[in-house]
């Protein structure tokens, strides 16, 4: 079942987090095979150097592309951590769709910063996606988001052609909340 939460107070997205901890993913990387779900991959350059991965690593495992996209975030961490929950809120109008997810993996080497979460029941999608900021060997920092996700309910495949462009809307919204970011940095 799809959560909704009327406006945009985050009393009832804190209330699903609280919930989420007992639940198990509705996709486990361990168990389930990305295949044959629809994958959607953007990438972006943001610059090039240490001091741009960095500052892109800050803003990936801090939940900015998500508030940087105009999403809510709802997390007991500043930063992503593994095995930690979220509660994503979308902005539709009066309500807030509400998308728990848990990290599942963080990475945090010398030239790359990211993490991938996973979808938990309420979420309207079922899959995983991976943000992840890379120096490249010729000091350019590239930013990856790719999603394997497909309907998670069957209310939500109904509509699913919807939810892929409500999906590729906020992704593109990652790439520029990351490229702003970065750019206020080298000012």
């Amino acid at each position: 079942m799809v959560r909704i939460a009327r406006g945009r107070s985050s009393a009832a997205a804190e209330r699903l987090l609280t919930g989420t901890r007992s639940q198990r993913p509705t996709f486990d990387p361990s168990v389930h095979s990305a295949e044959g779900l629809p994958v959607l991959t953007v990438r972006t350059e943001l610059g090039s150097g240490t001091g741009v991965l960095d500052r892109a690593g800050q803003v990936v495992l801090g939940w900015g592309l998500q508030r940087g996209a105009g999403l809510r975030v709802i997390a007991d961490r500043p930063r992503a951590e593994p095995g930690r929950d979220v509660v994503v809120g979308v902005p539709a109008g009066p309500v807030m769709i509400l998308a728990p997810c848990r990290v599942v993996a963080v990475v945090e080497e010398e030239d790359r910063r990211g993490f991938s979460y996973v979808t938990l029941p309420g979420h309207p999608e079922r899959g995983i996606e991976h943000f992840l900021a890379r120096r490249c060997e010729d000091g350019r920092v590239e930013l990856t988001v790719q999603a394997f996700a497909g309907p998670g309910t069957p209310l939500v495949r109904i509509g699913w052609p919807a939810g892929r462009l409500l999906q590729r809307f906020y992704t593109r919204r990652y790439l520029a909340a990351a490229r702003a970011a970065v750019t206020e940095v080298a000012s």
